[in-house]
Protein backbone atom coordinates (compact mmCIF):
# COMPACT_ATOMS: atom_id res chain seq x y z
CA UNK A 1 0.00 0.00 0.00
CA UNK A 2 3.33 2.12 0.86
CA UNK A 3 5.31 3.93 3.16
CA UNK A 4 3.81 5.93 5.65
CA UNK A 5 5.18 8.16 7.98
CA UNK A 6 4.36 7.83 12.01
CA UNK A 7 5.82 11.28 13.11
CA UNK A 8 6.00 11.22 16.97
CA UNK A 9 2.92 8.27 17.88
CA UNK A 10 2.81 5.16 16.07
CA UNK A 11 -0.56 4.89 13.78
CA UNK A 12 -1.15 1.86 13.90
CA UNK A 13 -2.44 1.11 17.58
CA UNK A 14 -1.11 -2.97 18.31
CA UNK A 15 2.46 -3.90 18.17
CA UNK A 16 2.27 -7.58 17.68
CA UNK A 17 6.28 -8.39 17.24
CA UNK A 18 9.84 -6.60 17.05
CA UNK A 19 12.11 -9.36 16.65
CA UNK A 20 15.58 -10.75 14.32
CA UNK A 21 13.31 -12.90 12.62
CA UNK A 22 10.80 -10.06 11.22
CA UNK A 23 9.67 -10.00 7.50
CA UNK A 24 6.24 -9.21 5.54
CA UNK A 25 5.59 -12.60 5.57
CA UNK A 26 5.87 -13.17 9.56
CA UNK A 27 4.12 -9.88 10.44
CA UNK A 28 0.72 -10.87 7.79
CA UNK A 29 0.54 -13.84 9.42
CA UNK A 30 0.55 -12.47 13.18
CA UNK A 31 -1.76 -9.93 11.91
CA UNK A 32 -4.34 -12.53 10.24
CA UNK A 33 -4.10 -14.69 13.29
CA UNK A 34 -4.93 -11.36 15.39
CA UNK A 35 -7.82 -10.28 12.74
CA UNK A 36 -6.07 -7.30 11.32
CA UNK A 37 -7.14 -5.90 8.17
CA UNK A 38 -3.74 -3.66 8.06
CA UNK A 39 -0.26 -4.14 8.83
CA UNK A 40 3.46 -2.70 8.99
CA UNK A 41 6.88 -3.24 9.51
CA UNK A 42 9.09 -0.18 10.81
CA UNK A 43 12.80 -0.04 11.39
CA UNK A 44 13.29 -3.01 10.15
CA UNK A 45 11.64 -5.87 12.45
CA UNK A 46 8.98 -4.54 14.91
CA UNK A 47 5.39 -5.12 13.21
CA UNK A 48 2.30 -3.39 14.11
CA UNK A 49 -1.41 -4.03 12.80
CA UNK A 50 -5.12 -2.56 13.23
CA UNK A 51 -8.08 -1.90 11.58
CA UNK A 52 -8.03 2.27 10.48
CA UNK A 53 -6.70 2.75 7.05
CA UNK A 54 -6.95 6.44 7.99
CA UNK A 55 -4.94 6.38 11.26
CA UNK A 56 -2.52 4.38 9.15
CA UNK A 57 -2.09 6.98 6.48
CA UNK A 58 -2.93 9.93 9.16
CA UNK A 59 0.69 12.07 8.93
CA UNK A 60 1.10 11.53 5.13
CA UNK A 61 3.38 9.61 2.73
CA UNK A 62 7.17 9.33 3.23
CA UNK A 63 9.75 8.07 1.08
CA UNK A 64 12.19 6.20 3.83
CA UNK A 65 10.73 2.75 3.81
CA UNK A 66 14.15 1.15 3.05
CA UNK A 67 15.12 -0.15 5.87
CA UNK A 68 16.31 -4.01 5.60
CA UNK A 69 14.60 -5.93 7.40
CA UNK A 70 16.49 -7.87 10.40
CA UNK A 71 15.75 -11.62 9.18
CA UNK A 72 15.85 -11.00 5.17
CA UNK A 73 17.89 -8.34 4.49
CA UNK A 74 16.22 -8.30 0.87
CA UNK A 75 13.50 -7.46 2.02
CA UNK A 76 12.69 -3.95 3.37
CA UNK A 77 10.91 -3.53 6.58
CA UNK A 78 9.88 -0.06 6.63
CA UNK A 79 12.12 2.97 8.42
CA UNK A 80 13.31 4.77 12.03
CA UNK A 81 9.62 6.30 11.76
CA UNK A 82 8.09 5.43 8.74
CA UNK A 83 5.72 2.23 8.14
CA UNK A 84 5.82 0.06 5.65
CA UNK A 85 1.79 -0.38 4.88
CA UNK A 86 0.24 -3.04 4.00
CA UNK A 87 -3.21 -5.13 3.83
CA UNK A 88 -3.61 -8.53 5.12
Amino acid sequence: MGCYSISQLQALPNRLDNCSRMTSFTCQSLAVDWGYTYFALQAGGACWAGNDLAAAQQHGPSADCSTSCKADLSQTCGGPNDNALYAT
